[in-house]
């Protein structure tokens, strides 16, 4: 039987929830990723698709239940990464199934690859996105040069902001390997997750995307998110190596009782920008922790069918991007702090032999040098904004994706379609919260 205070509790949340399905409200001072690169207008009709050059930033924007093409000419030789995020401002109000799909064509109409972007459960927006890719390798799809086309479709529905989103397109072209040069074996998880990383903290500013992300290294790091931003980290990893992150979210003082299925969120992308794993925790309030793990990188994982081992394709710059719901607003003051444990494991080893420069491409680790902490190098500068790195999927008890087809496009699949039973488990789930805040007072933050 559920006593008095859990039964105003339940009430308090299907308040919150309630609330959550309303208009989120934006705070117009929070940072946040604005497009960058040359303006495109993306055409209804594919004969009329503005050309994509190689190497290059674009901006756009969509409109929901819309499609747009581009155009991009591949050689026989590169393969081709076309990423695409959109970065709806903090506060967007966005429902299922407003989401956003990346679909690679060649001329004929024959699918090279796709991807699906999804916000979760989230009921405000926040910068999303993935890639779809040619890759040039024995009897795979797509392999002759010619015109391909880019196609960026957003979903619909009615209880979503009904404004455009604006869109960040890259295209990332990756040199061949030389002739009977050695792509090396596919890695696959080969031990557990390490400790997490101890130590005095340093102080690390998140940047507003992953050409302004500060850049990070084995050791502890402080910083702070507020409701509504995401904070964008990035970490040098080199072929052979793979990294770890515990992402710690700090107990806060609240207004009012309040509770965020989603409300703190981890997403980890590869050089090219593919989203490589996320995991996400609910938020009331208490402290709550997210973990994300790699594979080692190396360049033959990009055959394998694993989506998560797939992505672990590059050495250079890995980025984590670190959210706050806007919700989280509705219960608390300021910002969440969030301690970050990286460590990156593994001796470095020579890479494949590539037949031009993957560096200036993008893939690669470029800008190490900065300052010199106790507790290794904090690529302070950045680099250049490209390279690569190593991560996974894999986390505890969180919800977790990996690229596309990941486990998370299941369990959200079900998760739509089973509302109902999830807002109860929600409830129940709270109402052991409190029971547990009962019991044990709340300790300090940190």
């Amino acid at each position: 039987m559920i006593g008095g205070r859990a039964l105003v509790a339940v009430a308090g949340v299907c308040a919150v929830l309630a609330g959550a399905a309303g208009q989120a409200s934006a705070d117009s001072s929070v940072p946040y990723w604005k497009p960058g690169g040359e303006a495109v207008a993306g055409s209804a009709v594919s004969t009329e698709a503005p050309p994509l050059a190689a190497g290059s930033t674009y901006r756009d924007t969509i409109k929901n239940d819309v499609t747009k093409y581009y155009a991009v000419t591949l050689d026989a030789k590169s393969s081709a990464y076309l990423s695409v995020f959109a970065l709806p401002p903090p506060g967007t109000k966005v429902e299922f199934p407003d989401d956003m799909r990346l679909i690679l064509d060649d001329s004929a109409g024959n699918r090279c690859d796709s991807a699906d972007v999804r916000f979760g459960t989230d009921s405000t927006g926040r910068p999303v996105g993935s890639y779809v890719q040619r890759t040039i390798e024995p009897n795979g799809r797509c392999q002759e040069a010619g015109q391909y086309n880019l196609l960026v479709s957003r979903g619909d529905s009615a209880g979503s902001d009904q404004r455009a989103w604006p869109l960040e397109i890259r295209y990332m072209p990756e040199p061949g390997l030389k002739t009977g040069a050695a792509q090396g074996p596919v890695v696959v998880n080969d031990s557990a997750s390490p400790a997490p990383v101890t130590g005095t903290p340093q102080k690390a500013q998140g940047g507003v995307s992953p050409d302004t992300a500060v850049g990070v290294s084995t050791g502890v790091w402080e910083d702070a998110v507020r409701p509504g931003e995401t904070r964008f980290y990035k970490v040098p990893v080199n072929w052979g190596q793979r990294v770890f992150l515990v992402a710690d979210f700090a107990n806060t003082e609240t207004t009012k009782f309040g509770v965020v299925g989603q409300g703190v969120r981890v997403e980890a992308y590869n050089p090219a920008r593919g989203l490589v794993g996320s995991g996400s925790a609910t938020y009331m309030g208490d402290a709550a922790s997210v973990r994300l793990g790699t594979v080692r990188v190396s360049y033959a994982n990009r055959t394998s069918d694993d989506a998560a081992v797939a992505m672990m394709r590059f050495a250079g710059w890995y980025y984590f991007a670190v959210s706050v719901d806007q919700d989280v607003a509705g219960f608390i003051t300021g910002s969440v702090p969030v301690r970050l444990a990286v460590e990156v494991q593994g001796t470095a080893i020579s890479g494949p032999g590539y037949d031009g420069d993957a560096a200036k491409a993008g893939f690669g680790v470029t800008g190490t040098t900065g300052t010199s902490g106790t507790r290794g190098t904090v690529a302070a500068s950045g680099g250049t904004g490209g390279g690569g790195g190593s991560a996974d999927g894999t986390v505890g008890s969180q919800t977790v994706s990996a690229a596309t087809g990941g486990p998370d496009s299941a369990l959200r699949a079900v998760g739509f379609t089973a509302l109902g039973t999830g807002t109860v488990l929600v409830l129940w789930l709270v109402v052991w919260a409190i029971a547990a805040r009962r019991r044990q007072p709340t300790d300090a933050a940190w």
